[in-house]
């Protein structure tokens, strides 16, 4: 052997380079065993070391399986096993035993001592009471006596003129209460002045008492006015003429037109207060501030039942309109967050859960056109119309937008372009028209991602619909400079030329990222473009 030295460094290489080799193969032939104990209800998370998937076993105790990282637990006592095939590792196979929870003892309840008590020294029941020695205490008594007799004494002591008063029984007293008034003089009807006179309100009663069982004339004439059923003494009766009553004499063609008169028990309650310049009972309040509530804590079903339940047990209600517009917009911010919820469980790679939100997100969008449908036929204000038709274009917009989701279809969808330029062809007023044309922007971006991802080949159609929305948001930028709608549209373009890869320009994404920087330079999306503006800058230009 020429070379020794060669020969067993290749030897040497030749054994190294069998072993790395065969490791992997090793490695996914040996299976992995473990056993995992667990309280009934908890959960215990395990590192797989490795990705895998569900191979074999009950993948109900399965919580969760991100990555490496496998989520375990169940409500049901026992031994479980599952199966996880990994990827570069051999297969594991994972035993749970789920325990019942030890029932912890009540720990008794301690009862606070009071603060500042000094704790006396416990006495036994046999023990008697030390004597005590009462010597020294007289002792003492007697020294303060002769202390007090042993001083000075000085004059009286000046006392209270009020308290002097009162021993000489010379304090004022309380002055004597004064007579009754007189008796009210009541008014009498016309006609029966004369008679009322004749007795005068002040005028004592005659000395001579009549007969028993009969009465004089004054009370026989207060006896026939609080008792009509009784028959009145022709000497007293009153003669009443229309001349009293109407200030005038009628005679026999005069006409009379008979009014009903309400009463107390026919008149309704008057329970309405104001609020916003419409009327409502303190009723309907209660409950449309009680749904009102709960729509401000994104309970979206709780609120949608109270509005319901405010038009169904108060029909003519004028809170209607108000209650039919915020069910649309309730169902339309559930649709948005069932929206999120998709995109969330879709990087999860939950694919069941995606589609499942994504579905119930088209029916909340669908229920809020309905909602905003039956609002806008009770709307006078054309400005008002304006923004309840923006409403119903912007829940048309969030059902094409869940279908591209779905990938279902990628075509165009001219109901939703037309919704929005309804919203402000009559009134024509920026408010509505700007957020209107960043919709149909916004639209035609979102039909541009979905026929990219659908068909990346056809380049021809993608970037038309990107060089639409470029053209919608660019008409934002002309007719509202300043309005809110022109700042997302300034980010939007500005995220178009960034980020797509169809359309790509980072000179122009810088450029529509200064502009709102210096347009908008108090909002989050100015800080955000600022620092992306930068980092462009520095890396690509």
């Amino acid at each position: 052997m020429k070379n020794p030295k060669f020969f067993y460094r290749s030897l040497f290489g030749l054994i190294i380079l069998t072993a790395v080799c065969s490791v992997p193969a090793f490695a996914q032939e040996w299976s992995e065993y473990r056993r995992v104990d667990v309280y009934q209800g908890d959960q215990v998370e395990i590192d797989l070391e490795d990705t895998g998937v569900f191979d074999a076993g009950n993948k109900s105790i399965v919580k969760e399986l991100r990555g490496p990282k496998l989520v375990l637990g169940s409500s049901e006592i026992g031994s479980q096993t599952i199966i996880i095939k990994r990827n570069k590792l051999g297969p594991i196979e994972i035993e749970v035993f789920v325990h019942q929870k030890p029932k912890s003892k009540p720990k008794p309840a301690v009862k606070p001592k009071p603060k500042n008590v000094q704790s006396r020294p416990k006495r036994s029941p046999t023990s008697e009471p030390a004597p005590v020695d009462l010597t020294d205490i007289d002792e003492e008594i007697n020294e303060l006596q002769e202390e007090i007799q042993a001083q000075p004494k000085k004059g009286k002591a000046s006392v209270p003129p009020r308290v002097e008063a009162r021993r000489k029984n010379t304090w004022p007293r309380v002055p004597p209460i004064s007579a009754a008034p007189p008796p009210l003089v009541l008014i009498s009807p016309p006609g029966l002045n004369a008679e009322m006179n004749r007795f005068p309100q002040n005028s004592k009663p005659p000395s001579v008492k009549p007969p028993k069982g009969e009465m004089n004339e004054r009370d026989r004439f207060f006896e026939s006015i609080t008792n009509p059923a009784q028959e009145m003494t022709p000497a007293i009766e009153p003669q009443l003429t229309t001349e009293d009553f109407f200030g005038a004499p009628l005679d026999e063609n005069s006409e009379f037109e008979e009014i009903e008169v309400p009463t107390a028990s026919n008149l309704p309650q008057d329970t309405s207060i104001d609020l916003d310049d419409v009327f409502a009972t303190t009723d309907e309040l209660s409950i449309y501030a009680l749904a009102n509530d709960l729509l401000s804590r994104d309970l979206f079903e709780d609120a949608i039942s109270e509005y319901r339940r405010l038009i169904r047990e108060f029909p003519r209600t004028k809170l209607r309109q108000s209650a039919l517009t915020r069910i649309g917009y309730a169902f339309k911010e559930q649709g948005v967050t069932l929206e999120k919820e998709a995109l969330r469980q879709r990087d999860l790679r939950f694919s069941g859960e995606a589609n499942a939100a994504i579905d119930s997100s088209i029916s909340a969008f669908g229920q809020a056109v309905d909602a905003y449908k039956s609002a806008i036929e009770t709307v006078e204000n054309e400005l008002q119309r304006g923004f309840v038709q923006l409403s119903i274009a912007q829940s048309l917009h969030g059902v094409v937008r869940a279908e591209f989701f779905k990938g279902s279809t990628s075509q165009e969808s001219p109901p939703v372009v037309v919704a929005y330029l309804k919203s402000f062809i009559a009134t024509k007023d920026s408010t509505v028209a700007a957020p209107a044309r960043l919709g149909i922007a916004n639209y035609y971006r979102d039909l541009g991602n979905a026929r990219h991802l659908s068909n990346p080949k056809d380049e021809f159609s993608v970037r038309q619909a990107y060089e639409r929305a470029v053209e919608e948001y660019e008409k934002v930028l002309q007719t509202a400079p300043r309005s809110f709608a022109a700042e997302e549209a300034l980010f939007a373009l500005g995220r178009l030329y960034d980020q797509n890869l169809v359309v790509r320009n980072f000179a122009l994404a810088v450029k529509y990222y200064e502009q709102l920087s210096s347009r908008f330079p108090t909002s989050e999306n100015a800080r955000i473009s600022s620092d992306r503006a930068r980092f462009i800058r520095d890396t690509y230009l």
